[in-house]
């Protein structure tokens, strides 16, 4: 929960990050979000719009953020799960 706000301090770049739609339902954090630039992605399914765009950010050199491994919640033999696994598959342009 605390990494989009360590990222935003210690990078230069300003972080787009992409978040679950369902943040914007509370006035607060829809204001703070779209304060941020915050792109919403509805879950669940291919969430065309969002997907157009992170794409139209990367075409302006914009930097995005978004962690694959979404919500975690208990699972029915006590641990914690994300669903499948995810793995980065790429890191790029980390250094000015």
């Amino acid at each position: 929960i605390y990494d989009p706000w360590v990222l935003g301090v210690v990078t230069q770049r300003p972080i787009r990050y992409v978040a679950k739609a369902e943040l914007w339902r509370y006035p607060v954090v829809r204001n703070l979000m779209d304060g941020f630039g915050c792109i919403p992605i509805e879950r669940g399914g291919g969430d065309f719009l969002a997907m157009t765009r992170v794409v139209e950010a990367l075409h302006r050199d914009e930097v995005i953020g978004f962690f694959p491994q979404g919500t975690t919640k208990r699972d029915r033999r006590g641990g914690f799960t994300a669903g499948p696994p995810a793995w980065p598959q790429r890191i790029a342009r980390i250094a000015s």
